[in-house]
């Protein structure tokens, strides 16, 4: 296993469910936002990050190289 927790209560069936029918990145987005804000409550947007940096979620690298994590929410959240 990949020792990532996910989504607590989700799994296969409801990330399925959830985006099948989605098309783009930004619908995807608020699909996962919405069932994050769900069922972590107030703390979501801090859990929803914590995955993106277990998943090593990167678009780009710095000039040396190195890479440039995802940051979904600005620190404001």
């Amino acid at each position: 296993t990949d020792n990532i927790p996910g989504l607590r209560g989700g799994g296969p069936v409801l990330a399925f469910e959830s985006l099948a029918d989605l098309g783009s990145e930004e619908l995807l987005f608020e699909c996962v936002a919405g069932l994050y804000e769900e069922k972590c409550g107030e703390d979501w947007r801090v859990e929803m990050q914590e995955q993106a940096d277990l998943l090593w979620m990167i678009r780009e690298l710095n000039e040396d190289g190195t890479p440039v994590k995802y940051v979904m929410f600005d620190q404001r959240g």
